[in-house]
């Protein structure tokens, strides 16, 4: 969550070039990145320590999914750096994104697999982890091409299982894996995927027409999440 705002901040300045505003967040903007980029460890990588997510499993360690989304931070960072016109942070922001994309792929990448591990000892391919790194820019194109095959082999008439939450749907999980098959040229999977996983939502009895689920199983119950989501 904590990188998802830092995210957010970036996607809030490219909509609304609400410069003011930026220039208002933008020492505190720094340290939210120096936080994080403080866990980065002798390995290259972030090593989550605090474990809190969503409803994911197995969360913790040199997890693919918060590397993915600090390569993001990263990225966007340097694109905020250079916009407050501190060119030394926006070169300093660009080489830790190198350096940790080249340290996601040494040792997360699974070539056999066709995806990255959750963990560096894992053997979970998680839906999150992986449809962020197509959708972030940490795949050469051939990887993000293995990736969205992968992710499809997860798929029944209802949506994308989440290998990460027990083979549940997780519409959230499944948004990433949308842009990852839109960032990978893979458009008609990606809106085949709309139709079944959105469109179950839409039109299902159980729900009330609309698509805001917080989560449902693999045979369509609400039984993904305790009564109270």
């Amino acid at each position: 969550y904590h990188m998802w705002t830092l995210i957010g901040t970036y996607t809030y300045y490219l909509d609304s070039a609400n410069k003011g505003w930026l220039d208002g967040i933008w020492s505190q903007y720094q340290l939210g990145v120096d936080f994080i980029t403080a866990k980065i460890d002798g390995n290259g990588l972030l090593d989550v320590t605090g474990t809190n997510d969503w409803a994911r499993s197995d969360q913790g360690g040199e997890n693919i999914e918060a590397n993915a989304l600090l390569y993001r931070v990263l990225t966007t960072g340097e694109l905020l750096a250079t916009a407050e016109g501190n060119s030394s942070l926006a070169i300093s922001y660009g080489n830790e994104a190198t350096s940790l994309k080249n340290a996601v792929n040494s040792t997360l990448w699974d070539s056999s697999a066709g995806a990255y591990k959750d963990n560096p000892s894992s053997t979970l391919y998680p839906q999150d982890g992986n449809s962020l790194a197509v959708w972030y820019g940490l795949t050469t194109s051939a990887q993000a091409t293995a990736i969205t095959a992968k992710l499809r082999g997860n798929w029944n008439s209802l949506g994308a299982q989440t290998p990460e939450f027990s083979d549940n749907i997780s519409p959230f999980a499944g948004s990433m894996e949308l842009y990852a098959h839109f960032t990978a040229g893979d458009d008609v999977n990606a809106l085949n995927l709309i139709r079944n996983e959105w469109g179950y939502m839409l039109d299902s009895p159980l729900g009330t027409a609309s698509t805001f689920w917080e989560g449902y199983s693999n045979i369509g119950r609400l039984t993904a999440y305790p009564s109270a989501y």
